[in-house]
């Protein structure tokens, strides 16, 4: 978060090996700021990332939402603009998503929570998907961008299916087929990890059709999209056939292309991936 980054905090980051750093600054209008109930300011997250690149960090990320209460076309725009000034190396812009049970979902059920129409949506996604590359950010990802050479290693390993190790709190794991999730209570984790015990609260071990859905939600989303013959050998040829199938419609219309052995989404398949998904999926 960028007002809690100090000086202290950055110099002993870069002491102990961290090379990469991501700053969730979300928005820089104060006033989308305050309607996501974030307690940082514009010049906060500015100052962060100044901050950040004096104390000698050279991969610094930005995240950004769009989609935000009250926020329109033009105010994405002047994010956009103002993040590109910022010179990162790394961009991540997301859509809001109304998640189950969060506030925002209760708001948007009770009718008193103004979001864009779903056309100004597109429209933002499409800003973002136009204006990065120009200013020389390869997209990468659905919602990620990177100056070359700095497409986040950790995202990319786990959008293909990699094995990844969570330390802390809370943190996720997926290693030899099993994922893990730690205790989330600071305090029980630590004990844990004091007595000598497992710090893990939630275990599964993935099956072959949710390897095989996660192959297809987690490879479309990347640019280079699904490598068919690595999905056949990874899952077999009737999980192939069945994906084969389910894009028939969606190459009709447009929104993904098979080329080179190779499963993509296209330009408007982007901007309604989830639909996307939910279609090669089922």
């Amino acid at each position: 978060n960028p007002n809690s980054i100090t000086d202290q905090m950055l110099e002993l980051l870069l002491k102990h090996g961290v090379n990469r750093l991501n700053i969730g600054a979300q928005s820089f209008s104060n006033a989308m700021l305050r309607s996501l109930g974030r307690a940082h300011t514009s010049e906060e997250a500015r100052e962060a990332v100044r901050r950040a690149r004096a104390a000698g960090f050279t991969n610094i990320g930005i995240d950004l939402m769009y989609g935000l209460p009250r926020q329109e076309l033009h105010d994405w725009r002047e994010d956009i603009e103002t993040v590109v000034d910022l010179q990162p190396e790394h961009i991540s812009a997301y859509g809001l998503s109304l998640d189950e049970g969060t506030r925002f979902t209760h708001y948007a059920e009770a009718g008193t929570l103004s979001l864009p129409d779903e056309q100004t949506v597109v429209h933002m996604s499409s800003a973002a998907v136009t204006s990065f590359p120009e200013a020389g950010y390869g997209h990468y990802e659905i919602s990620n961008f990177s100056l070359p050479g700095f497409a986040c290693r950790h995202n990319v390993n786990y959008w293909k299916r990699g094995a990844y190790l969570g330390l802390g709190p809370g943190a996720w794991s997926f290693i030899s087929g099993k994922r893990y999730r730690n205790r989330a209570d600071v305090n029980t984790y630590c004990s844990r990890i004091h007595e000598g015990r497992s710090p893990v609260a939630y275990e599964e071990q993935v099956t072959p059709d949710q390897a095989a859905l996660e192959s297809i939600m987690l490879g479309v989303r990347t640019k280079q999209g699904i490598d068919l013959h690595a999905f056949r050998n990874d899952h077999g040829t009737q999980e192939l056939d069945r994906l084969i199938k389910n894009s028939g419609h969606l190459v009709q219309r447009g929104l993904i292309r098979l080329t080179s052995g190779h499963l993509n989404l296209t330009d408007s398949g982007v901007h309604l991936s989830d639909s996307v998904i939910g279609r090669l999926t089922t």
